[in-house]
């Protein structure tokens, strides 16, 4: 199993709160279709994502892979988008998200995918999928309902 950080809209969860999505190569050009972001290609059933919301810099939580991937040609709200189906594993008390801004500001806290801590917004732009390491996924799933971490979406 690996774990993913996907980086979506909070409208995009909104619209499909079940599925994660990438946006599709031109199928003219490439023929089969394709994510724009090619290491979304490498997730797998059974995997678990992070799901991050912009521009909230919040968690929603943790995620299971629970479907291979699949194409769909004409999506009424994606259009066309390649998608894998997901379900909740641990997630922060209704109504919250984990603040991963606060997060990473906290000296405390350590987290491998933000070496520079002033440029970390940087590191998530114009990503829909980021592999993480254990340490990661752990300090994130420990921190998921810890009340100075959580605010309102």
């Amino acid at each position: 199993m690996k774990t993913w950080v996907i980086v979506h809209s909070l409208e995009l969860y909104q619209q499909h709160p079940n599925m994660i999505g990438a946006v599709v190569k031109d199928a003219q050009v490439y023929g089969v279709p394709e994510p724009k972001d090619r290491i979304f290609n490498d997730i797998k059933k059974g995997d678990h994502v992070i799901y991050y919301i912009t521009p909230h810099m919040g968690i929603l939580g943790i995620y299971k892979v629970t479907s291979d991937m699949k194409y769909l040609p004409d999506d009424e709200y994606w259009h066309e988008i390649l998608v894998y189906e997901i379900a909740p594993i641990h997630v922060p008390r209704p109504g919250y998200a984990l603040d991963l801004k606060k997060m990473i500001k906290d000296p405390n806290i350590h987290l491998d995918m933000f070496q520079h801590r002033e440029r970390w917004g940087g590191h998530m732009q114009g990503r829909t999928c980021i592999p993480l390491t254990e340490n990661d996924y752990q300090t994130i799933l420990t921190n998921l309902n810890n009340e100075e971490y959580l605010k309102p979406i």
